[in-house]
């Protein structure tokens, strides 16, 4: 194992590439001299030298359209995102003069219109329609400007749920002379995603073959549950990519959900054992009639924090909570720039302290009487280029020289912890996490107080990994499994990946999760909350906080969008399905719940014995914040439902241990639910036909189910059996087989 490095050694940083180089920046001879290394350096990606020699080509133009140039090219080194204003300013400059160059003049009105449609949080779509359409009417537009000004309206009214019109200002692009081929197979590109976002998937897939995109084709075939047509179509575009490209990989786990499916299919009797088996997917019906799976939202019950000391404020955030059969500890982001990780402890999960740790100062000489795990707050400066760098202290020269080789410019935060259950797990790593870092970097802890660093690199690369990121032990197959974000995935939305480990150290190739079919493809999943369900630990369960960002409730929020959180499980880690497609945790009437930042810590704890709590973070940037408990029946976050006048579900053949069926279930004061056992072949056992079961009616958690009185199931033990199952105005959540007594 890598020498372990005190937390403190990786002062969180943000470094960039050395600005040292060999560019002119002044004494130019005349305009043409200045101009070109300015273009020479923004080649470069040096954009503070590339406005520099700029600055020096302004002062040397004479003539107005030389200066309109240069304002443009100026206007291009600006970052969309955090240097909007100076961006629009330049190309400002340029509108401003008549003598520019018509294309010059046609350029800088796309570049504003390109700036708006970036931040369409902060303007108005009708402002941003304006100004594309003030693009498409410039004389000196190119064909491929008037395209890009198309796509731009047309994704607008996608983010408006405005397909048709989408579609329409799509097919304008194809109807330009001598339009790019890149524009062209863009827009139809987009057209079939506007058909796949109505489920529309033939339409979809007639331009797909058109443009000859096998994935896709492949995936509109998977959606309609043709998984043998659609395995064919992902080996096509497997085979035309390098193994361990992303393309590849990703594809492949579309591979494996389809060979998954059609095995299936073909799969006979399952072992249950003495497992409990919650009816969170139809995994074990073979059959039913007026049945479905519903979800149950959690529970609202107490707020556990409060903004209570300067090392918090508005933008606090759950990160994970882990229970260790006394004393619940959550880690939270207590405040950000400066970054403070904290954590709250609890015997009961309802009332919460602030443990004095003792690790950090957060004012000097205080003697870090705070409940400070870990905080970021080094000395920062802008350079020329607008890189963060950090000072850094004389001891600090190895860290330095370790962040310069990965050229970091993100901040290293602590922003996840589980309590390991791998019994081969030493004491001193009984806590283990990830720190942020371009990439993400293994933590341990003892206590989870104090963290190491347990590699001298990040052992997870390839995301932005901005927001938590998350792990565990997978007790089944023994294995780490960790889930953190994908920045823009399958279509180019905010998604998940995965990758696992035998030791924590040592991390396979990341890969896109895969969704079973019907799941939509085209919403943002922002956090994932990923843990294994407890008491049925075969079971994953994941809780992404959808966010849809292009929506505002309440105006006077500064910041755009609102969010939900989503229920999606999952059997094997990789393929992900969802009991329901509707919000599993909606805002409320609090209209401060209407943000963008509806989150939900990861940990699904077990307190009592009746129920399981989660922890969400609500009033995200409002000074009310605060962390609340929720509460689930247990394992009750779905059930097989039957409404009036009844419905019946039969099983796939199954064997088990035990001499007791044991159900989780309610009904209403007139439902009933009864219970019938058959061989594998579907024939009802004597003993125990549905007539010779006693009707269960009430609200239970652990029944034992009878047959005319007698419960006793052992001689059907390691046999071949299936059950069938009549209700009527009941919910059934789980089952399980357990031994007499």
């Amino acid at each position: 194992m890598c020498r372990t490095m005190p937390l403190w050694m990786m002062a969180t940083v943000c470094l960039g590439a050395s600005t040292a180089s060999g560019f002119q920046t002044s004494g130019f001879k005349d305009f043409t001299q200045a101009f070109e290394a300015g273009m020479a350096a923004s080649r470069e990606k040096r954009p503070g030298e590339a406005r520099e020699a700029f600055a020096e080509a302004l002062r040397l133009a004479n003539r107005p359209a030389d200066k309109a140039a240069t304002h443009l090219q100026i206007g291009h080194t600006y970052d969309t995102r955090f240097e909007r204003r100076e961006k629009m300013a330049a190309y400002e400059e340029v509108l401003k003069t008549p003598q520019a160059a018509p294309e010059h003049l046609a350029e800088a009105q796309l570049g504003v219109a390109l700036v708006l449609h970036y931040h369409a949080g902060t303007y108005s779509f009708a402002d941003i329609r304006e100004a594309f359409s003030k693009a498409l009417g410039m004389a000196g537009a190119t064909p491929d400007d008037r395209a890009r000004a198309l796509l731009a309206v047309g994704d607008l009214c996608v983010k408006d749920e405005e397909y048709e019109a989408a579609r329409a200002e799509f097919g304008k692009v194809l109807e330009i002379e001598n339009v790019g081929a890149r524009e062209r197979t863009s827009a139809l590109q987009r057209t079939a995603d506007a058909y796949c976002r109505e489920g529309a998937w033939p339409e979809a897939r007639r331009i797909w073959e058109e443009i000859g995109n096998e994935l896709e084709i492949g995936m509109t075939f998977y959606q309609e549950g043709n998984f043998s047509e659609a395995r064919e179509w992902f080996r096509k575009w497997v085979a035309k990519h390098p193994p361990e490209s992303w393309p590849a990989r990703n594809t492949r786990a579309y591979l494996d959900a389809c060979d998954l499916y059609l095995e299936e299919a073909k799969k006979g009797p399952v072992d249950l054992g003495s497992r409990t088996e919650p009816f969170m997917d139809e995994w074990l019906v073979a059959r039913k009639s007026n049945i479905a799976l519903q979800v149950h939202p959690p529970v609202q019950r107490e707020i556990v924090w409060r903004v209570e000391r300067p090392w918090e404020n508005s933008v606090a955030l759950i990160l994970s909570a882990a229970y260790d059969g006394e004393k619940l500890r959550i880690l939270y982001r207590g405040r950000a720039n400066p970054n403070a990780q904290c954590l709250i402890e609890s015997t009961d999960g309802i009332h919460f302290t602030r443990p004095e740790l003792g690790v950090f100062e957060w004012e000097a000489g205080d003697g870090g009487k705070n409940n400070i795990v870990y905080r970021n707050d080094p000395p920062r400066l802008l350079d020329k280029d607008h890189v963060i760098r950090q000072l850094l202290e004389p001891q600090h020269e190895e860290t330095r020289q370790l962040l310069e080789r990965y050229n970091l410019r993100s901040l290293l935060w602590i922003n996840s912890m589980f309590r390991d259950a791998n019994p081969e797990a030493g004491p001193e790593e009984r806590y283990k996490g990830f720190a942020q870092m371009a990439g993400l970097w293994p933590v341990t802890s003892p206590d989870g107080v104090r963290w190491s660093l347990r590699s001298r690199e990040p052992t997870i690369t390839g995301g932005p990994f901005d927001t938590t990121n998350v792990a565990f032990w997978d007790r089944e197959r023994k294995v780490y499994r960790a889930y953190g974000r994908l920045g823009q995935g399958y279509k180019a939305v905010r998604t998940i990946q995965t990758a696992e480990s035998e030791d924590f150290l040592h991390w396979s190739a990341t890969r896109q999760l895969t969704f079973a079919p019907g799941v939509p493809l085209f919403e943002d999943l922002y956090t994932n909350a990923a843990s294994p369900l407890p008491g049925a630990e075969h079971i994953y369960v994941m809780f992404p906080m959808r966010f849809l960002q292009w929506r505002k409730k309440v105006e006077a929020h500064r910041e755009m969008g609102v969010s939900d959180a989503l229920l999606f499980t999952s059997r094997d880690g990789y393929l992900w399905s969802r009991p329901s497609l509707e919000g599993w945790l909606r805002p409320d009437l609090d209209s401060r719940k209407w943000t963008e930042r509806n989150y939900i810590g990861c940990g699904v704890v077990q307190l009592d014995p009746d129920e399981f709590s989660l922890y969400v973070t609500e009033h995200y940037r409002h000074d009310t914040i605060h962390f609340r408990r929720y509460t689930v029946r247990r394992h009750g976050f779905a059930s097989l439902h039957a409404s009036v006048p009844g419905g019946e579900f039969t099983t796939r053949p199954f064997t088990f241990r035990g001499s007791r069926l044991v159900l989780n279930y309610a009904t209403s004061a007139a439902g009933f639910i009864r219970v019938e056992v058959q061989d594998a072949d579907g024939n009802p056992l004597a003993g125990f036909r549905l007539e010779e079961m006693d009707r269960l009616y009430g609200n239970e958690l652990d029944r034992v189910v009878s047959w005319r009185g007698g419960p006793d199931l052992s001689a059907l033990a390691g046999k071949r059996v299936r059950l069938r199952f009549v209700m009527e105005d009941a919910d059934l959540y789980s089952l399980r087989f357990s031994a007499g007594g």
